[in-house]
């Protein structure tokens, strides 16, 4: 299960940052990153990840939670996951 995870949250944050959701350069192209982060992203991590990686969880695996931005950006156990506009740097990524 973990590797599977790993794969899909590997995924869903290519998918994330090839749209530029953390790095928006106007109000409407936050909105349309906001909408399809909410309707397309959100509900695949709801439904694979936070289990493990949400407030929610029983208990948090890596002291790391997906549930939020400011949860995203700080990480877990092993510290930043992802670096904002670099994914090849990002160790959610790699």
């Amino acid at each position: 299960m973990k590797n599977i995870c790993h794969i899909f949250i590997t995924l869903v944050f290519a998918v994330f940052f090839e749209t530029r959701l953390f790095a928006s350069d106007s109000a409407i192209e936050a909105s349309s990153h906001a909408e399809f982060f909410e309707s397309k992203i959100r509900p695949l991590l709801v439904n694979r990840c936070y289990e493990c990686h949400s407030g929610n969880a029983k208990r948090i695996k890596a002291g790391l939670r997906l549930d939020s931005r400011e949860a995203i950006l700080r990480g877990g156990d092993s510290g930043s996951v992802i670096v904002e506009g670099k994914p090849e740097e990002s160790l959610l990524i790699n």
